[in-house]
């Protein structure tokens, strides 16, 4: 049984699957703590970190791309995969930027600014692309304006058949609601 569970375990990681090759050799060392076997586990175990290494440098490098082109739910989904295989602060930062970014353009997208103008702030705050997180938040921001009418004229005529025109003065106005 202890050479059958090696042996699984070697085709296993040949064919690129490092986690159950390592599954496997726990199995097999539990049996039996040879020298031999101690030797295999470290050598699938290192295996195993080169893959996962692999992977995430792969998946990392796809998202940033992802990054690069905007598509920002693409790169936070992309992201959350190469977590799988390792944890890394910069990615992490990537990964929050890009969600807050995907939340941010999706609030547009529905008109809800406030909820937008929040989201680019949190992208703004983690300092990934700050000049497009700022963009952003300039066009979703809520901006108080304030308009003063200088002259209003309204067609048809007024009640006493005159034309509506001159300067908008409160007499007007109290006009207009007559």
């Amino acid at each position: 049984a202890l050479r059958a569970l090696a042996e699984r375990a070697r085709q296993a990681s040949d064919k690129g699957d490092h986690r159950e090759a390592v599954r496997l050799i726990e199995r097999a060392t539990g049996l039996h703590d040879a020298p031999e076997h101690r030797r295999v586990e470290t050598e699938l175990r290192a295996k195993k970190k080169a893959w996962e290494e692999e992977n995430f440098a792969r998946l990392s490098g796809e998202a940033r791309a992802l990054l690069g082109q905007r598509k920002w739910e693409d790169a936070h989904t992309t992201y959350r995969n190469a977590f799988e295989y390792k944890q890394d602060e910069q990615a992490g930062r990537e990964c929050g930027f890009a969600e807050a970014m995907a939340a941010g353009e999706g609030s547009a997208r529905r008109g809800d600014h406030g909820a937008a103008e929040l989201h680019f702030r949190k992208a703004l705050a983690v300092g990934v692309d700050p000049s497009h997180a700022q963009e952003r938040l300039n066009a979703v921001r809520v901006r108080t304006v304030m308009i003063t009418i200088v002259k209003v004229e309204v067609s048809p005529l007024k009640k006493n058949e005159q034309a509506w025109d001159g300067s908008l003065k409160s007499s007007v106005v109290g006009d207009l609601l007559k």
